[in-house]
């Protein structure tokens, strides 16, 4: 951690001990590595210890990417997770409040104990799952219907909240698009694929390489502008490595989403089709593509109800169906941008904290990486999409 920034955490640190109350307290820092999982922060478990009070365990961000790199990103790092901590999620808390959602039914959510927002000198200090037994699901391991139908079913919860702020609080929801720029944009993505994507390219079998190269020519990448149906508060980054799940005695699975800075706006299936090309192989989208999609429908739906929102004035399922279509594309160039670079083993692993490397995301896939990402290629063949 450079210095300044290691000054403002341990400030911040001294503040939560004060406000929970813990005098002459101790802190026990231990950083650790997502070998490959992240790529913008350095990230810590500390515990903070006291006289007379439990140990109060908590996880922390502290931002690590140079200002060439920031360049390459349209976001301010953890200012989306900051309004949403400060902001979004106490506006969710209240509609599930006013109608009284049964609990088993309301959106998880950890607790946020503070944050800097100070450029270069960013963290944001949050409640630590894995001293409660939460984990991540390893990355190079792709998800069951079990753990699929969970993710799924959590982010209906999140998505339908979002519509009902959107329904209260349209001018509001509006404005929002001016602080959540799309990460993902199509300048980015132009940029990649015009000039960085040839050794992702390269692995692609040659059946398909020439067909996915004319496609990808075809794309203006500008997926904001697409005419969704139904606009919601979208996560942006949905994958395994962003949700922390414990699975409990009677055998049901516990989901948290975290890591909110990719938060904007967009359709749901931004969310779903990332979640999909991410985070499954060939083997479950054969049994259980359309499957996912159906039920994550299905618990909108439900959601919404909850909420008093009738689906069938807001997203009907031709609306559903019409924006999968829409966003399947979305799914291909994104697969083909990210599934070499989350797969990347640990020693091939970029350190981006001091990099001045435009070409950081230029990777030579693993077979692991390569085999998923032409499995991904032939399905969206067969669905019709390339």
């Amino acid at each position: 951690m450079a210095d300044d920034a290691e000054k403002v955490l341990y400030s911040k640190l001294e503040s939560i001990a004060k406000e929970q109350g813990y005098e002459n307290y101790t802190t026990d820092v231990h950083e650790f590595n997502t070998g490959g999982a992240n790529y913008t922060s350095r990230l810590y478990h500390i515990t903070l210890s006291a006289p007379g009070c439990p140990d109060l365990n908590v996880f922390a961000k502290v931002a690590l990417l140079s200002e060439k790199m920031r360049s390459k990103f349209p976001v301010e790092l953890y200012s989306n997770e900051i309004l949403y901590y400060s902001d979004i999620l106490k506006r969710f808390h209240e509609f599930e409040e006013n109608y009284n959602i049964d609990t088993k039914h309301r959106l998880r959510s950890i607790k946020c104990y503070g944050y800097s927002n100070e450029y270069l000198k960013e963290n944001i200090v949050l409640e630590d799952l894995t001293s409660k037994g939460f984990t991540t699901l390893d990355r190079f391991l792709c998800v069951d219907w079990k753990y699929a139908s969970r993710a799924v079913t959590e982010l209906a919860k999140f998505h339908s909240l979002s519509i009902a702020f959107r329904l209260k609080h349209p001018e509001e929801f509006e404005n929002f698009k001016e602080k959540f720029p799309v990460i993902f944009n199509e300048h980015l993505l132009k940029d990649f694929f015009d000039n960085h994507a040839s050794k992702t390219i390269a692995a692609i079998k040659e059946e398909n390489r020439q067909r996915l190269a004319d496609y990808l020519k075809s794309q203006d990448f500008n997926f904001s502008k697409i005419p969704i149906r139904c606009p919601v508060l979208v996560h942006g980054d949905f994958r395994p490595s962003n949700i922390m799940h414990k699975e409990n005695e009677d055998g049901e699975l516990e989901l948290f989403l975290l890591d909110y800075q990719g938060f904007q706006i967009s359709s749901p299936l931004m969310d779903l089709m990332y979640f999909v090309v991410i985070s499954t192989d060939k083997e479950f989208r054969s049994k259980h593509y359309h499957q996912l999609l159906d039920l994550y429908y299905s618990e909108l739906s439900s959601s919404l109800k909850r909420l008093q929102v009738d689906p069938e004035t807001v997203y009907t399922k031709d609306d559903f169906q019409h924006d999968v279509k829409l966003f399947e594309p979305y799914g291909v160039i994104i697969g083909t941008l990210i599934l070499p670079t989350m797969s990347v083993f640990v020693e091939n692993a970029r350190n981006i904290e001091n990099t001045e490397d435009a070409n950081m995301f230029e990777i030579d896939p693993c077979e692991t990486g390569s085999q998923r990402l032409n499995d991904l290629i032939d399905d969206f063949v067969k669905l019709g999409v390339l």
